[in-house]
């Protein structure tokens, strides 16, 4: 079963009716019910096409892939929990170079996370110079994060994509240009982006240009309460693994995502597909 098929397992599984529980004061508050909006617009994920562009595993692939997606979505999901804070919510995924495989990781942990029952995701393609998560879902013509941020009376909400998959949505990144850094950089952006936080339940991860490439994605990582930075095992250089990190500076909530991680068993049953997860507040070692 595709990740994708295991999301829209979420709308097929009914849920029990919720009954009145006493609670201590140090019980935490039940979860507040999901937000369904229907979406003006809204698209049809294509398991076949995604998985043909190597953008989620092969069937054969597929059960050490989630797994390892999982163990990496639950550690993001219990710290925004236990914090509270709608920052905490916000996740970038970032990586010190490009085609150490950011997008992937973006596609895969929005589908593991839209099959969770108590939370929705909306994925931001926030790669303004090269929007891969609008051009492999096909979103790229639509407006999106710039036409939101840089007009103060558009409503974020009214930009986002639906799609086939329940508790999945989309953002496009919509029109670069000339003042790209700026519109990031702007006040609206900050606002854009925490009103898209504050939808309770809701987790926004935010597929950002690479730290070392362009000056967008250090910006985008001051307003996020979490940050992965997706490292390719072999090939993403050591120097440049260690510019990122003090890029992002010493703060809690980063996260280091080892990509295509082999050994004999895995490059015999999973090529490309292992990961190993660092999470906290990550230093660079000499």
């Amino acid at each position: 079963m595709s990740l994708i098929e295991k999301a829209l397992e979420k709308s097929r599984t009914p849920r029990p009716e919720s009954s009145p529980v006493s609670r201590s004061p140090a019980t935490a508050p039940a979860p507040a019910p999901l937000q369904r909006v229907e979406r003006a617009k809204s698209i049809r994920l294509d398991a076949e096409h995604l998985g043909a562009m190597g953008i989620i595993p092969q069937p054969d692939m597929q059960r050490r892939h989630i797994a390892q997606i999982r163990s990496i979505k639950n550690k993001l999901l219990r710290a925004a929990r236990e914090s509270g804070r709608a920052r905490d919510r916000l996740i970038m995924l970032t990586s010190a170079l490009s085609g150490d495989g950011k997008t992937f990781v973006s596609i895969n942990l929005a589908l593991s996370m839209a099959a969770e029952k108590d939370c929705s995701v909306l994925l931001v393609d926030g790669d303004i110079p090269k929007p891969n998560v609008g051009m492999l879902l096909g979103i790229s013509e639509q407006e999106g994060l710039m036409e939101a941020a840089r007009d103060s009376g558009r409503d974020p909400e009214s930009l986002i994509i639906g799609t086939d998959v329940p508790g999945f949505e989309l953002l496009a990144a919509g029109r670069g240009g000339s003042d790209g850094t700026e519109v990031v950089s702007s006040a609206r952006m900050t606002s854009v982006l925490d009103q898209l936080a504050s939808v309770p339940n809701r987790i926004v991860l935010v597929d950002s240009p690479p730290l070392l490439l362009t000056t967008e994605a250090a910006v985008l990582a001051q307003r996020a309460g979490q940050v992965l930075l997706v490292v390719r095992e072999a090939v993403t250089p050591e120097r440049a693994v260690i510019d990122a990190i003090e890029m992002l500076g010493e703060r809690p909530g980063v996260g280091l995502v080892l990509n295509g991680v082999t050994d004999s068993r895995l490059e015999q049953y999973y090529s490309g597909y292992g990961f190993d997860y660092a999470y906290g507040s990550v230093q660079p070692t000499e």
